[in-house]
């Protein structure tokens, strides 16, 4: 029976519908979204289902109960021109959709169905941080209360009824083939599924990896704070007491009764009364939380507003904060408040997470070529959820968490621009301390406070970055990582900070033990055979070989047993062959002998006879 296709998505959760249709006997069909009994017709041949479907204004879905493994199935769709569909396995059953887009002509669409080799269902769990609501925020509204707004999170549930379903094929047939770039603000922003700035029929997947993902509300939690009560739930709000509006996601406004500090926090609660990823916290207090001492030398820089060569002034950068949220591109935080030349406070930043501070500046010249360089053209809506940043500018990324408290972390942040590169151009040297308050989570003692202090330097000819991992002022014989984007930030390290929940040190370390056969300097990765892991006074061989990653802040270091001689390695005289003992610690515990996730803290050679 030969058939093609239509179809690319869909599939919800139970939608309500009617068994009025019991094609060929074969029973479970069942109408979903109000389809029309008269727009379905399904028979049978054997093993195949042909589903033959003409999709309404609003579309045609239906459920069946096939006669084979419903994880196991081939499609193949026919005349399904301008049209956006998707089969979903449900259990044992299929839930099939298919969405008109404008183009639409009319024409029927047919499905034949099969048995596959392939398991299809979906893998769905509520969290993760495309679902971590990131705008919490809290107002002291008098009278022992206080207000706590935010919006819903639940990625791919683009018709934003609270379930990721087949009816999320209906708003992406409706706006498939716009483009952005969009604002939070507008629907086509929560339709295009990537976050390419572009809707298509790769917006589909979303959708099938998050299938059957439910809010019914949030649970709402005081996580912080000097003042009683305890900490703890505070209340449920439902999401039948949100704001809609028609193509946006629900709003929440709370008011509850609670002292006039602390910190709080949101988990979403799905259709089966299971919370998800808690919210970034709210802090809720007017004094920043964090503190900026800025200064860029080197080389003069435009003004970001009148455009003209200018030493370096509030005027000439523009900082924000972000979390990279990759799905989705960067939301930004807090309020930045320039005061005097050099300095800035922000405030309402959440704290306990990794955060990015960005600073944005145009030097006069191509740090390159060291030729003069135009004004940067600002480019509105170049980075969806992020203040403008003129396009040409530089931009140095500087991570930061907060800790949950009252007393604000303070970076004093220098850029020199001035000294000359031999491949070209200039170096971008950075200059980096944060004075924490607190305990620092990487010793047993306790403490009121300690200090970060970071010097990197950025190649920026050549796209490599390298840190000062001893401290000793001097960026000779230190690893060099790529650094693709020139913001002073490797991917290795990104990822180890993202990674990083500020309880690593309270894990074991993990020693490994192995033998080089590849080294990768620019992307940060070792390569180890007939590897050994040590964890206390347990010694295990990994059946495998094994890859271990590090960043521009990795010490090496060298053993020289023979004549009994230690120091520092340049990491370029590594070579295969040789024997090296990397100390690290778990980031998770997957009861896996290697941790997927960990912090390396140095590598060693090791000269032996």
């Amino acid at each position: 029976m030969g058939i093609t296709l239509l179809a690319i998505l869909l599939l919800a959760s139970c939608s309500g519908g009617n068994s009025r249709l019991t094609p060929d006997g074969l029973d479970g069909v069942r109408l979903l979204e109000g389809t029309s009994a008269d727009s379905v017709r399904l028979t049978a041949s054997g093993n195949d289902l042909l589903l033959e479907l003409q999709p309404g204004s609003r579309g045609a879905f239906v459920e069946i109960t096939p006669p084979f493994d419903a994880r196991y199935f081939d499609e193949q769709w026919t005349a399904d021109n301008d049209t956006v569909h998707l089969v979903q396995p449900v259990g044992a059953k299929l839930q099939i959709g298919v969405a008109p887009t404008r183009e639409y002509s009319g024409q029927p669409v047919s499905l034949l169905l099969s048995r596959g080799e392939t398991d299809k269902s979906a893998s769905a769990p509520p969290d993760g941080n495309i679902n971590k609501v990131q705008d919490l925020s809290v107002v002291d509204i008098g009278n022992g209360q206080v207000r706590l707004e935010w919006t819903e999170l639940n990625w791919a549930d683009y018709d934003h009824n609270g379930e990721v379903g087949i009816s999320d094929l209906t708003p992406l047939g409706i706006n498939l083939g716009d483009n952005g770039p969009w604002q939070p603000t507008e629907p086509g922003y929560w339709v295009d599924g990537d976050g390419n700035g572009l809707i298509t029929l790769a917006d589909i997947t979303p959708i099938g990896q998050r299938y059957g993902t439910s809010v019914k509300g949030y649970s709402i939690y005081r996580v912080g704070g000097s003042t009683p009560p305890a900490l703890g739930k505070l209340q449920y709000a439902d999401s039948a007491d949100a704001i809609k509006t028609t193509g946006l996601p629900r709003r929440y406004s709370v008011v509850l009764d609670s002292p006039p500090d602390g910190t709080f926090t949101v988990r979403p609660v799905d259709f089966g009364d299971l919370e998800g990823i808690e919210s970034v916290a709210a802090v809720l207090s007017s004094a920043p939380n964090l503190e900026v001492n800025l200064d860029i030398t080197g080389q003069m820089l435009y003004d970001q507003n009148t455009g003209l060569p200018s030493t370096f002034t509030n005027d000439t950068v523009i900082l924000r904060i972000i979390e990279d949220i990759k799905e989705v591109n960067a939301i930004e935080f807090g309020t930045v408040t320039p005061l005097a030349n050099g300095q800035f406070s922000v405030s309402g930043l959440p704290q306990g997470q990794a955060l990015f501070l960005q600073v944005a500046y145009v030097p006069t010249v191509d740090l390159a070529t060291g030729g003069s360089k135009a004004p940067a053209r600002a480019i509105s809506g170049l980075n969806r959820r992020v203040s403008e940043i003129p396009e040409g500018a530089e931009v140095t990324t500087i991570p930061i968490r907060l800790p949950v408290g009252d007393d604000p972390v303070v970076l004093t942040t220098a850029i020199d621009l001035g000294m000359s590169n031999p491949s070209g151009g200039f170096f971008v040297n950075l200059d980096d301390t944060q004075d924490i308050p607190g305990d620092n989570p990487a010793t047993p003692a306790i403490e009121n406070g300690y200090t970060v202090q970071r010097d990197l330097r950025l190649n920026y000819v050549d796209n490599l970055l390298s840190g000062d991992t001893d401290s000793d002022l001097s960026f000779v014989d230190e690893p060099e990582l790529r650094d693709s984007d020139r913001d002073c930030l490797s991917a290795k390290r990104e990822e180890q900070v993202l990674d990083d929940d500020d309880a690593y040190e309270s894990r074991p370390e993990i020693e490994i033990e192995g033998t080089v056969t590849g080294f990768d300097s620019q992307n940060g990765l070792i390569f180890l055979t007939n590897a050994i892991v040590e964890v206390g006074e347990t010694e295990k061989p990994l059946p495998n070989d094994v890859v271990v990653y590090f960043t521009e802040f990795t010490p090496f270091e060298f053993r020289d047993k023979i004549n009994d001689t230690e120091g520092k390695l340049n990491p370029d005289d590594i070579l295969a062959g040789d024997l090296l003992k990397i100390d690290l610690y778990a980031l998770e515990d997957t009861g896996d002998i290697l941790p997927t996730k960990y912090w390396v803290e140095h590598v060693r050679k090791v000269i032996d006879n």
